[in-house]
């Protein structure tokens, strides 16, 4: 026996599940209306949130411990932006975001590089960079830095 929670979805089962032995087309054609009719009570039913779990381990954590906060990585993914990542004035959020694929990675770096003529002077967002002044010339020098120095080797057409 099923039982149903609520009472729309209880009344939409037993008008898709029932036979009609009617012949009559009229009849079958308010049957049709009673079944869309049910079906938007049901679709505008908001069921009540399901319970989730207690969190357990809050009794285990000690209370004068004050939160850590989240180590930064060291280096970039290959699904990270490496003008984000290295963008202090980014939120975490945006500094550590991974995107689906590396090829959408590039996209957004390549969004970046459009702020950029060709062959403008761009300096190197990563800080060791930073501090040595490294300017690179142009976009391809950019890119074949990025992936020579810094293991991030996002631009070619085939991946490893």
């Amino acid at each position: 026996m099923v039982k149903h929670q609520l009472d729309e979805r209880k009344r939409v089962a037993e008008l898709m599940c029932k036979e009609n032995p009617d012949p009559i087309n009229e009849v079958k054609y308010h049957r049709r209306i009673l079944t869309i009719n049910a079906l938007l009570a049901l679709c505008q039913k908001r069921e009540p949130p399901r319970r989730q779990k207690p969190d357990r381990t809050l009794a285990t954590k000690a209370e004068g411990d004050p939160p850590k906060p989240p180590s930064f990585p060291v280096t970039c993914a290959r699904t990270q932006c490496i003008f984000c990542f290295w963008n202090r004035q980014e939120s975490y959020d945006v500094r550590l975001r991974h995107f689906a694929t590396v090829y959408k990675a590039r996209d957004h770096v390549e969004l970046h590089l459009k702020h950029y003529k060709p062959h403008d002077q761009i300096s190197c967002t990563d800080p060791g960079c930073q501090k040595d002044a490294i300017v690179l010339d142009g976009h391809m020098d950019f890119k074949s830095h990025a992936a020579r120095e810094h293991d991030y080797n996002i631009f070619n057409t085939r991946f490893p």
